[in-house]
């Protein structure tokens, strides 16, 4: 009983003795000890995507043959299924739980002009049609809804066709004629020849002879047609597309030395001339399964000059399919976004970003300075876009000055979003102000060409994520694919350091590595990629295992 109470009396003092220490610093400790251990419990949450999935995203195939590595595919498309290759175009009349069709370019212009689904009425809500922005400087903005653009490519194509049009060149910068151009030659049975802008003289001499086009499309006062007509007999017909301010000027006068056959006409007086004779309508052309489209040519940039490549209505529609598919369900783009490439849309990849966005009724933003190194926040100032489809020399060149001038978070900001990254969570935009025209981008998909030496490593994408709190895809693209070879999962946001990630392929290809046997039959496999069949002429050294992440070094 003695030793009970000695041990009661040791507790009571060694109680007492505490709390006659306790003091308001003491109060305060505890309060952050309790506040550091209940918080995260309180606020915890999923990864937006499982660790699993991050830890193998492409799937390798269970047999390769001698010299060549196992096939690799995207996780969703298992092997000796079909790769992505449909819209999933759903017809009026089809039944509610239809896959839907295949679908080809001319559904695309189709699928806009209907607007999105609207569940509550069971059908489409044509007035969230998304809408083509053209950018005129810093703070003029001129809009066109679908049904406008759909009188334009009745109008055009239907001229182009009377006039027997087979092939028609177009020289233009990112504008809304270049896409009705696109979508024109679908509907009315020709093909279009699509010409990087800002070229030398002599190189688009050069480039119109190879595309042997028997029409030419092009800016009015920016081109010296005389010199076009001389240098491709072939091309007949000149329009002329005049833009801003010189848009009353009347530049098809005709000249006294225009050679004999040929004509320079304007692109108002085209759509004049349709409205008068009522071949001008706001209805999209019926489903017409029995023409076949015909094919789009572009002159894609390939390191040493530029590369012809053709792709058929079927590659375009695959090369969207698996962009597509590289999109979160909660991410999928839609009537609210608004989409402003900076990259030429003679680019296959930015032109199939571009026709997905309006194929899913997302507003489209056209500025005519595009390339390869544009300035981010002046492109994007009047427009305050949700996506962006730029370059890697964009992107550099944003980071660098983004950095200089202080902007994204900084402190104790930057600690915590980067540990949410690092668990696997986007956090929530407070980066940028308001006010800034970057503010409202979720989505920047980066093109990075196989032959380009400008790459940005995981540790840039990172920071791009911190000053952007937007979610970020580079994809590896090569000059004979429509869409992209590879793109790093959206969801994936991993620091990876000083490495180039390129992530898995995408839905619409497998890749394969072709080589020495000792090469490719390793767990690091090096030799030459083949993607669709096609042999890339890059040789990809190839640092990790396919079967988790692409890292590639591409040298010539």
């Amino acid at each position: 009983m003695a030793s009970n109470n000695t041990a009661a009396a040791n507790l009571d003092a060694i109680v007492t003795d505490f709390f006659s220490t306790w003091s308001t610093t003491s109060t305060i400790l505890l309060l952050t000890l309790l506040t550091a251990l209940i918080y995260p419990l309180l606020t915890a949450k999923d990864s937006d995507v499982h660790p699993f999935l991050l830890a193998r995203q492409s799937t390798p195939s269970p047999i390769r043959f001698p010299g060549k590595s196992a096939v690799y595919r995207a996780m969703d498309v298992p092997h000796s299924y079909p790769l992505k290759s449909g819209l999933g175009v759903k017809d009026d009349n089809s039944p509610k739980w239809s896959p839907g069709r295949k679908g080809d370019v001319r559904d695309i212009l189709r699928q806009a002009a209907r607007g999105p689904e609207d569940p509550a009425a069971g059908g489409f809500d044509a007035s969230k049609a998304g809408k083509l922005l053209t950018v005129l400087g810093r703070e003029k903005l001129v809009e066109k809804g679908i049904s406008e653009v759909t009188e334009e490519v009745n109008a055009v194509g239907w001229w182009l066709k009377k006039e027997g049009v087979g092939r028609c060149a177009v020289y233009l910068s990112n504008s809304v004629e270049l896409l009705v151009l696109v979508f024109a030659a679908a509907f009315y049975d020709f093909s279009v020849v699509l010409i990087p802008p800002g070229l030398a003289k002599k190189e688009v001499d050069n480039l119109l002879v190879q595309a042997k086009a028997d029409a030419l499309v092009t800016e009015a006062g920016a081109f010296n047609v005389d010199g076009a007509l001389e240098a491709s007999s072939g091309v007949k017909t000149v329009l002329l597309v005049a833009k801003g301010s010189s848009g009353h000027m009347h530049f098809d006068e005709p000249a006294s030395d225009l050679p004999a056959g040929k004509q320079v006409v304007m692109w108002i007086t085209v759509i004049d001339l349709a409205k008068a004779q009522g071949k001008s309508t706001r209805d999209v052309l019926p489903v017409d399964n029995e023409t076949i489209v015909k094919p789009l040519f572009t002159f894609v940039s390939s390191g040493n000059g530029y590369e012809f490549v053709e792709f058929t209505s079927d590659n375009l529609i695959a090369g969207i399919s698996g962009l597509n598919a590289t999109i979160p369900r909660d991410q999928k783009i839609g009537p609210t976004d608004t989409l402003l490439p900076t990259v030429s849309l003679t680019d296959p990849y930015t032109l199939s970003w571009v026709l997905a966005g309006i194929f899913t009724n997302a507003s489209i933003a056209l500025n005519s300075v595009a390339g390869e190194n544009v300035d981010l926040e002046a492109t994007a100032a009047s427009i305050s876009p949700t996506i962006l489809v730029t370059a890697p020399a964009t992107i550099k060149d944003f980071l660098s000055k983004a950095i200089k001038s202080g902007l994204g978070p900084g402190g104790f900001g930057r600690f915590v979003q980067s540990n949410s990254l690092a668990a696997g969570i986007m956090p929530a935009k407070r980066s940028l102000a308001r006010s800034h025209p970057l503010s409202k981008v979720r989505l920047v998909l980066i093109g990075q060409p196989v032959w380009q030496k400008t790459r940005l490593t995981s540790e840039e994408l990172h920071e791009l994520r911190l000053m952007l709190g937007a979610r970020v895809g580079y994809a590896l693209i090569a000059p004979e694919v429509a869409g992209a070879v590879t793109q790093t999962n959206l969801q994936d946001y991993r620091n990876k350091g000083n490495v180039v990630s390129v992530g898995p392929p995408v839905g619409s290809v497998e890749i394969h590595i072709v080589g020495e046997e000792e090469l490719v039959g390793s767990s690091t496999p090096q030799g030459k990629a083949s993607h669709s069949g096609r042999i890339s002429r890059w040789v990809l050294s190839i640092c990790r295992s396919l079967s988790k992440v692409l890292r590639l070094r591409v040298v010539r």
